[in-house]
């Protein structure tokens, strides 16, 4: 079954408190060969979930699947992925006209929710 490039667009934050529903939405995306990650307009992102991105990715590359794109525009997280050096993990980009895809033939997919941080 060929599957078609596909963006999934998410929003909010994400923490431990959700990283069960994030990690079985990565499980299924998993297995689309081009897969774009939107997270413009993610506010927060902790280090359980940035594993689940990471799981995500090794298994994608265990199963011969090319890198997957994040689209990270200037939202706050981007510093993170500096810091952890994910740039040479993830093919990252700031706006989605650098996508290697055409834009207008990705699937969107939306998946956003937020997290009640205490």
């Amino acid at each position: 079954m060929e599957l078609d490039p596909t963006m999934v667009v998410f929003a909010g934050e994400y923490d431990v408190g959700n990283k069960a529903s994030l990690r079985t939405l990565l499980d299924r995306i998993s297995e689309i060969p081009d897969l774009v990650l939107d997270f413009r307009e993610v506010t927060f992102i902790d280090s359980t979930c940035v594993t689940e991105l990471l799981r995500m990715h090794t298994l994608r590359i265990t199963n011969s699947m090319p890198r997957e794109t994040i689209i990270l525009g200037k939202t706050p997280i981007r510093r993170l992925f500096e810091v952890l050096d994910l740039y040479r993990v993830f093919n990252v980009v700031e706006d989605v006209a650098e996508v290697p895809h055409d834009v207008a033939a990705l699937q969107r997919v939306e998946f956003a929710f937020r997290s009640a941080r205490r």
